[in-house]
């Protein structure tokens, strides 16, 4: 699956839709989930002192739905590996309606087509694996 996205476009994104913040290539990943039998397709950036997302609309070539969470709202970052598939959970100090933390669940693939993705996916996984 080659998407044609690049690393570099999805920095300039954020830092349009952010400004102040400085995103650097080797820290975002592409991650596909199922909602409601549709796949979505998001890019995310994952550092120390930050996580921002945005959905990405391949047919139209644009992001959307965008959001970002700051350091003092992580709570932390995990990674489990599953062959050529894991998962990256991001806990924050969000809260829901029902008082729980809000956590997003990004499913990620070594199989994406794009080497930045495959990179940077290696590099999270070392790094925030327990």
């Amino acid at each position: 699956m080659n998407l044609f996205l690049k690393e570099e476009v999805f920095c300039a994104y954020l830092e349009n839709e952010y400004p102040g913040y400085n995103f650097e290539l080797g820290h975002s990943v592409i991650s596909i989930n199922i909602i409601n039998f549709n796949p979505v397709m998001s890019c995310v950036y994952i550092s120390d002192n930050l996580v921002a997302a945005a959905r990405y609309q391949r047919h139209l070539k644009v992001f959307t739905d965008k959001l970002i969470f700051k350091k003092e709202q992580l709570l932390k970052t995990e990674c489990i590996a599953k062959g050529s598939r894991g998962q990256i959970l991001i806990h924050t100090k969000e809260k829901l309606e029902n008082g729980s933390n809000l956590m997003l669940t990004l499913n990620v693939s070594t199989l994406t087509g794009t080497k930045w993705h495959k990179n940077n996916l290696k590099n999270i996984i070392s790094k925030y694996s327990q």
